[in-house]
């Protein structure tokens, strides 16, 4: 099963967000799909409802680079398994 690490900047439900969901609910039982989120909050709450690892981590997501690090050490990770 594939896993499939997710970053959002926020905690609430907009457009994006909601895109977000439908994604997660297309793909659930397909790939282990880990959501790394600000804080806790509605979007936490519905897609941890529909199986989503969450995490919720202010600090990760407050440095920059440490998204554009995280992707990339998970696309080397990906491509050298």
């Amino acid at each position: 099963m594939k896993r499939i690490l997710i970053f959002n900047s926020g905690g609430f439900v907009y457009g994006a967000e909601k895109g977000l969901i439908n994604l997660v609910k297309a793909i659930k039982g397909k790939s282990i799909i880990t959501v790394v989120l600000p804080k806790r909050g509605l979007l936490a709450r519905k897609l941890k409802s529909i199986s989503a690892i969450i995490c919720t981590n202010s600090l990760l997501l407050s440095f920059p680079g440490v998204v554009e690090k995280m992707t990339n050490f998970v696309i080397y990770f990906r491509e050298n398994k």
